[in-house]
């Protein structure tokens, strides 16, 4: 087995350190060299990190003054020895199989490196963490930035497994003495590797601690903040422009304004003089470079926005900041001329600042489909569905004013749709607790129903997935999406329905909601743990299936292992076989 050196950096985490060790001590992987860099720690963590470098000797103890984040980690890459190199923040915790599931993957690849999905962990749980969802959502293998653009948000230091041969080839080396060290190496790795493996499946979890919220947004008024955050940016959009690399270029750009810089723009209200004064500095540079229509796929209010920072119109700025967090924003009509809209932002209009209508025209998606299942059970052999649907901002105070319509359609199988019958109710409370407080939202309700035979194309029930699609016809608008939203109750864990051995099962736990069938061979119905023995019952469907034969077949869902059990008979045939 390859040997896998991974680099935790340690500086006063003594909460959360054993947890981090002990999950890489877990680790299905068991040829790891485990490099511990305590970065002069004031609390015990040194003496935690002793403790498993004690006991466990694939761990190992480096002590150092406190040089920071980056030039820890350059201080273990080092010393590295494996194949492979990670790295590991000491606060977070890493899932057991990570890196037998991305050393195993670039085993067959050959890829230069892999990068697997990763989850928020908070005191609650966990969670997909929204900036990457897209980048992780299948696994592809032997691919690239270039091939699939989401990964210009995979910029983290933590979810990736290097060839180490691949890290000193390009002597790669992390910014030491600034915040924000993960961009300036991650993006170009992904740009310089030959492939890259992308799994969907987490490999870590990043922890949110208990009081960050606070001390991020502190941050994002400070000017050491605002100056390391733009050169970071700025030497990944230069490295992209120096490789031929135009149009990640241009996508990466968008990504800044919207996000990296975005996010000290939104403060900027709370912020002093000073940094008000940098942040204009520094951000024109930058998009000094950038292409004219950068800022075209954002929101009309953040376009708004950016159109005052770049001319450098700081009380306008302020006030359409004011505007926007005080929820004016949110109960200000919108303007229709035909088929476009536009709203009725601060300054449309101005004669003295003259600000082109096209900062102001709202996009598709700034006029929602807003969507909810509230409820979900069977009358009978009916699947009936209760919620609303309409879109954002236009008047549904009459009966008709509105078209909704629901299909389930089988994936895999655009050819198989099923049309719900729809009746329209009448919901004042949507309107009562809407976002715009102005708009009458009256008859957007829904009762939807439809017969479980419907999910049997051609009269025979198979493995299937049907997803819900929601459409809403007004005022000779049309929108239409998949319907994820449901309500807690019923509609979060509705009740299953067995169709002569067959599952309809109506859930939201694989994102959109759906409704399962499952026509397999065997059922569930039991689950029994009896001291170190789980046992299943459950049963068998149909007559040509002999029970002295069956096996249990066990997997994980990312395929790296499988288990094979005996079964056994335990009763005569169920009616159906």
């Amino acid at each position: 087995m390859p040997l896998i050196s991974v680099v935790v950096p340690i500086y006063n985490v003594e909460r959360y350190l054993a947890d981090c060790l002990e999950s890489l001590a877990q680790q299905t992987h068991g040829e790891l060299e485990v490099i511990l860099v305590d970065d002069g720690s004031t609390d015990s963590s040194a003496d935690v990190a002793r403790t498993f470098a004690d006991r466990d000797p694939r761990f190992r103890l480096v002590q150092q003054p406190n040089g920071g984040l980056g030039n820890a980690r350059n201080t273990g890459a080092d010393l590295a020895t494996g194949d492979y190199l990670a790295f590991v923040d000491s606060d977070d915790v890493v899932v057991r199989n990570a890196y037998e599931l991305m050393g195993g993957s670039l085993e067959k690849t050959g890829s230069d490196f892999a990068s697997g999905n990763y989850h928020r962990l908070t005191v609650t749980g966990t969670w997909q963490s929204a900036m990457v969802a897209g980048a992780f959502r299948a696994n592809r293998l032997r691919t690239h930035v270039s091939k699939h653009e989401a990964l210009l948000n995979d910029r983290t230091a933590w979810n990736k497994l290097f060839r180490r041969s691949f890290w000193t080839r390009h002597q790669f080396r992390w910014p030491e003495g600034v915040l924000y060290e993960d961009i300036p190496v991650t993006l170009p790795a992904h740009v310089l590797a030959r492939s890259v493996d992308v799994l969907r499946q987490p490999v870590y979890l990043w922890r949110a601690r208990v009081g960050d919220s606070s001390s991020i947004t502190q941050r994002r008024t400070e000017a050491r903040a605002i100056r390391d955050r733009t050169r970071a940016v700025d030497g990944v959009s230069r490295f992209l422009a120096d490789h031929g690399e135009h149009a990640l270029k241009s996508r990466y750009d968008r990504s800044v304004a919207e996000q990296d810089l975005g996010y000290f723009l939104s403060q900027l209200d709370v912020a002093d003089d000073e940094f008000r004064s940098l942040f204009l500095e520094v951000v024109n540079d930058y998009f000094d470079r950038a292409d004219d229509d950068v800022f075209d796929h954002l929101p009309a209010i953040r376009r708004l926005e950016w159109h005052l920072v770049r001319r450098r119109l700081l009380p306008e700025l302020l006030e359409v900041l004011r505007f926007e967090k005080s929820g004016e924003i949110n109960w200000t009509p919108m303007v229709r001329k035909g088929r476009r809209f536009w709203g009725d932002y601060p300054f449309r209009g101005d004669p003295e600042l003259a600000i082109p209508d096209s900062v102001y025209r709202l996009d598709r998606e700034e006029i929602p489909l807003r969507a909810s299942v509230e409820d979900v059970f069977w009358q009978g052999d009916q699947l009936t569905l209760t919620g609303y649907a309409h879109i954002a901002f236009l008047d549904l105070s009459r009966p008709g004013s509105a078209r909704i319509r629901l299909t389930l359609e089988e994936s895999g199988h655009p050819e198989n749709v099923v049309s719900m019958k729809v009746r329209t109710v009448r919901r004042p409370d949507v309107t009562e607790s809407a976002p715009d407080g102005v708009t009458c939202y009256d008859w957007c309700g829904f009762e939807a129903t439809a017969p479980v035979s419907e999910l049997a194309p051609r009269g025979r029930y198979r493995d299937g997935h049907w997803r819900l699609r929601v459409e809403v016809r007004s005022h000779g608008i049309l929108r239409r999406r998949w319907l994820a939203r449901t309500e807690p109750g019923r509609a979060k864990r509705p009740a299953l329905k067995t169709v002569g051995g067959v599952r309809v099962v109506p859930t939201s736990e694989v994102g959109d909601f759906a409704v399962e069938v499952s026509a397999g061979p065997a059922t569930v119905t039991d689950v029994v743990v009896d001291g170190p023995v789980l046992e299943l019952h459950g049963t068998l469907h149909g007559r040509s299936l002999d029970p002295g034969a069956c096996r249990l077949r066990a997997a994980r869902r990312d395929g790296t292992a499988t288990l094979h059990y005996p079964a056994a008979a335990a009763g005569p045939p169920s009616p159906d076989g």
